[in-house]
């Protein structure tokens, strides 16, 4: 609801002075107000990819100090579907190591590969 009193403001998008009629009131019209939503947003979701990447790149440094991996591990350092590190061991492409029910990778294979 709108009163009486009149309050100069500057629009927080393209700088022009106006009068508002709210003490809330930001934007100088439905235009600017619309263009600064969908900057934010824009904005929200280039600082969701950059997370996704840090984090994806913490996660291959983890991984490159470990001597022996399990194939999910070498498939991150590599960049492949884990499935992919399973064919390249069945084909025997890739030496692996079988202790009871885990398989480990040596580092030195991935690095050969």
């Amino acid at each position: 609801m709108s009163s009486n009193i009149e309050i100069k403001k500057k629009c927080r998008w393209c700088g022009i002075e106006f009068i508002a009629r709210k003490t809330s009131t930001e934007y100088c019209s439905h235009r600017c107000s619309g263009l600064a939503y969908k900057e934010r947003k824009r904005q929200s979701r280039l600082e969701s990819y950059q997370q996704e990447y840090e984090h994806q790149q913490s996660g291959r440094a983890e991984v490159a100090t470990q001597e022996f991996l399990t194939p999910t591990q070498a498939a991150k350092l590599l960049g492949v579907c884990h499935m992919t590190i399973y064919n390249y061991i069945n084909q025997g492409v890739v030496k692996v190591w079988k202790l009871k029910r885990k398989t480990l990778i040596r580092r030195a294979d991935i690095d050969a590969l």
